[in-house]
């Protein structure tokens, strides 16, 4: 759908803030929401989750995820040297360009020999991302031609890891077919064979549409609407729930088949913490808050 704007360095440590309300940040990483290095902000938002007087994260429990822009991969070794770093690979320039338009700017050899650069300053080991797509880039030919590629860059293999990764289908790019597992199984042994390290990478939420791309590939433009929707949405509910401090309504929307046991829930009036319970259009309070939650 295009860029639409840059999120704020504020907005994305929201994001982490948010989240540490309900459990313990181990990990932050930038990937799936657009290109980490084409927003200055991203750089402003390192400085913020790395100071120990803010969020106080280790650099090393960073990832950066790239497509490949260089000058935010030669930036991100002399200013954060310790953050992971993964860069989505394609075996050729001419397949890597059909699907990633950027390696007109950015081919192939350059970024790995910035990679090259980035490993030789930090000595920290690089993750190659490589979707597999049924068809497109999944035969022994393009193991063989991935494996070629990599070891012109043989003096820093031991510090490059290459993940793959079954593609994450959606209902708007349907022309894409995920490749099947015995044909990632047989692609990954030619690799490892090779001497390359490298697995499969586990997948988790494709089943509810959730998985790394399907958020933003179930929403697409409308034209002549226009206005956004989305496909594939399930039916939803807006429930009520009221606080047993405060007696206002909280007004929740939830899908039909949320199931949700022991979530934590602050009122938005009087910021008491209860634990709820979400079961098909149903909200009942589990715990209420305890006396030192009130009084704060």
């Amino acid at each position: 759908s295009g860029l639409i704007r840059q999120l704020s360095d504020l907005e994305i440590l929201a994001q982490v803030e948010i989240a540490r309300r309900y459990q313990q940040i181990k990990k932050v990483v930038f990937m799936g929401m657009g290109e980490p290095f084409a927003n200055p902000q991203v750089f402003e938002a390192l400085h913020d989750l790395t100071a120990p007087e803010l969020f106080g994260l280790s650099q090393r429990r960073i990832t950066i995820s790239t497509i490949g822009i260089v000058p935010g991969i030669q930036k991100l070794t002399r200013e954060y040297p310790q953050v992971n770093l993964a860069y989505s690979l394609a075996p050729t320039d001419r397949l890597r360009e059909m699907l990633m338009p950027i390696t007109k700017t950015y081919p192939l050899g350059q970024v790995l020999d910035t990679l090259d650069q980035h490993i030789r300053q930090t000595n920290r080991k690089v993750f190659l991302a490589y979707i597999m797509l049924k068809d497109v880039n999944d035969s022994d030919r393009h193991a063989e031609q991935l494996t070629k590629l990599l070891f012109k860059h043989k003096k820093y293999l031991p510090l490059y890891h290459l993940d793959l990764i079954p593609y994450n289908q959606t209902t708007v790019t349907e022309t894409m077919v995920p490749s099947s597992h015995t044909r990632i199984k047989a692609f990954c042994r030619i690799i490892h064979n090779a001497g390359i390290s490298v697995n499969i990478r586990t997948q988790f939420g494709s089943d509810i549409n959730a998985a790394c791309g399907q958020l933003a590939g179930a929403y697409r433009d409308d034209q002549k609407q226009g206005e956004r929707t989305m496909s594939a949405i399930q039916e939803q509910s807006f429930e009520w729930l009221l606080c047993p401090v405060c007696k206002s309504k909280t007004r929740l929307k939830i899908r039909k088949d949320t199931i949700l046991d022991n979530f934590p829930l602050f009122c938005p009036k009087c910021k008491s913490e209860m634990l709820i319970c979400v079961k098909q259009f149903h909200i009942s309070i589990i715990k209420e808050p305890d006396a030192q939650t009130q009084s704060r």
